[in-house]
């Protein structure tokens, strides 16, 4: 019999098997320097030849118990989360377009992979009747006609001032760039001398938007806008010292976009609107691809 208490290192000679021993002892050495101590005692007491464990190896590196003793370290893993459950063969055979290195638009800040479709409060004609003279008119707020958009799935033609024929628009601002557009410095500057947009929209990618006829806008002189086919009009914006918008970043459709819900990503100020809104969209059988909460993400950048 060997007996080290001070480690908790018991050895019973021919009462067990070697294997069976080695195993008692190898639980019993909770201290960290307890196999060394303990193969030191054995090798000073000239004990250490006498041991013979072929077949207690490394489960890792298959080194067996004699590469143990030039230097051995006891390391003790404590688990923090539960153990991780093995993910569904569908999620992992995903291949995410972020891989994708000629993706210019996934890796500059001032380049998006998407269009946004801004709305904001106006006046809308609800109501026309042969016998009246005038269409029955409302006023809807933005969250309304981005209700009216998506129950509709179309977002209309419409021809602003300024613009040579009716169109949708796009801007391909980032998020970060449309922060100021919204609540920056720009909505200051937006207040009495251009469209006040509201964060409320719709965004898509522009691989689909392409496939709809969206494309982007041509800057042009006024002069220079006759040399354009008329079918083309609807791209024209006006380009010149007094008129500079090529900060809108601004795509256009020459005709009403009938869209896909699941192509689009639902714009809206906070989360909380979020659960009512998908509530509501799902009442009526239209399911989007989800929804950013702009003023969260706004207060991130």
């Amino acid at each position: 019999r060997y007996d080290d208490p001070e480690h908790g290192f018991v050895y019973n000679g021919p009462s067990s098997t070697i294997e069976e021993q080695a195993y008692k002892i190898l639980d019993k050495l909770k201290p960290k320097n307890a196999y060394e101590h303990a193969l030191k005692k054995l090798s000073d007491e000239g004990n250490i030849d006498k041991i013979d464990l072929p077949e207690i190896s490394c489960a890792d590196c298959s080194s067996d118990f004699w590469d143990w003793y030039d230097e051995i370290e006891e390391i003790t893993i404590t688990r923090l989360i539960p153990e991780i459950p093995t993910l569904p063969k569908e999620i992992k055979e995903i291949v995410p377009e972020l891989a994708l290195p000629h993706k210019i638009e996934f890796f500059r800040f001032d380049c998006s992979p998407y269009l946004i479709h801004l709305t904001k409060s106006a006046k809308v004609v609800t109501k026309i009747h042969p016998h009246m003279e005038t269409p029955i008119s409302e006023n809807l707020s933005a969250l309304e006609i981005l209700w009216v958009i998506l129950q509709s799935k179309t977002i209309s033609a419409f021809q602003g001032s300024g613009m040579s024929a009716p169109a949708v628009c796009f801007t391909e601002k980032p998020l970060a760039a449309l922060k100021d557009t919204l609540i920056g410095r720009e909505s200051e500057l937006r207040e009495n001398t251009a469209i006040r947009w509201a964060p409320y929209g719709l965004m898509f990618t522009k691989k689909y938007l392409i496939q709809l006829g969206t494309e982007p806008v041509i800057p042009l002189k006024q002069k220079d806008k006759a040399s354009i086919p008329p079918a083309l009009q609807y791209r024209v914006v006006r380009n010149s010292i007094k008129e500079n918008f090529l900060h809108e970043r601004e795509w256009r459709s020459g005709s009403d976009i009938n869209f896909d819900p699941t192509e689009c990503i639902v714009l809206l100020p906070t989360f909380e609107q979020i659960k009512p809104l998908r509530t509501a969209l799902e009442k009526e059988g239209i399911y989007v691809k989800g929804f950013l909460p702009l003023a969260e993400i706004f207060a991130c950048l």
